[in-house]
């Protein structure tokens, strides 16, 4: 069997472990965090309604709440759910040459996304990503189904173990409301304190879905203060 190529993605910091940052931010001032209590309630929206899956951010735009998220939540039994999925998917992917789709194939193969992987595990997959009009989880989407198809994988099965969560500029509710489903590095040193810890959990504690127990058992985690030294 041949393999397929590497997998591709801009290099990052792993920011849950700040050693890796050497001296880098220390001329930089501390930033105003003036959009906090938002990014705190949307980190908290996004968890909640995750309908307990691992998550997957997708492409630069949800960075800073997977930073939030990935600080907050080192110390808990959630400390390995967040990952962050590179990948820009705007233009028709009917005009994707071969080799870009085995390329697209290889990224979500290295973070354990694949048909047959898909319809085996346990916990579903949330993908994240702010949207305005949807073409990135429709073109995501489309891709998906048709690997699956070519596969032949049970999609009656990874139909179940698939979701999308779409983070959306607030307006007002109504039923006319049209919806579309019909960025910061240093906010995980915030996420990592007992501030925005107790802020995340408070987020999660305003959802309908707090009476599932694996969202009750999340935010008792939060509140807990962190005692094991994090590297």
């Amino acid at each position: 069997m041949t393999a397929g190529p590497a997998p591709t993605g801009p290099i990052r910091w792993d920011l849950v472990s700040p050693a890796q940052l050497g001296t880098l931010l220390d001329a930089v001032p501390e930033p105003d965090l003036w959009f906090l209590p938002e990014l705190l309630e949307c980190a908290g929206k996004v968890v909640a309604r995750s309908a307990d899956a691992d998550l997957y951010f997708v492409g630069r735009s949800p960075d800073s709440i997977f930073d939030l998220l990935s600080g907050a939540l080192a110390a808990t039994t959630w400390r390995d759910r967040c990952h962050r999925l590179i990948l820009s998917l705007w233009s028709d992917p009917d005009a994707l040459t071969p080799a870009q789709v085995t390329q697209f194939r290889s990224n979500l193969s290295h973070l354990g996304i694949t048909p047959h992987g898909l319809a085996r595990r346990q916990r579903p997959v949330a993908f994240v990503d702010l949207v305005y009009g949807g073409r990135t989880y429709e073109n995501l989407f489309y891709l998906l189904r048709r690997w699956i198809s070519e596969e032949r994988a049970a999609w009656s099965v990874i139909r179940t173990k698939v979701r999308f969560i779409g983070i959306t500029a607030r307006t007002k509710t109504s039923p006319n409301t049209w919806c579309w489903y019909q960025a910061a590095p240093w906010a995980t040193a915030y996420g990592r304190s007992p501030e925005g810890r107790a802020g995340l959990a408070a987020a999660i504690t305003g959802e309908p879905t707090m009476r599932q127990p694996w969202v009750r058992s999340l935010v008792n985690e939060l509140r807990r203060p962190i005692t094991t030294r994090q590297t």
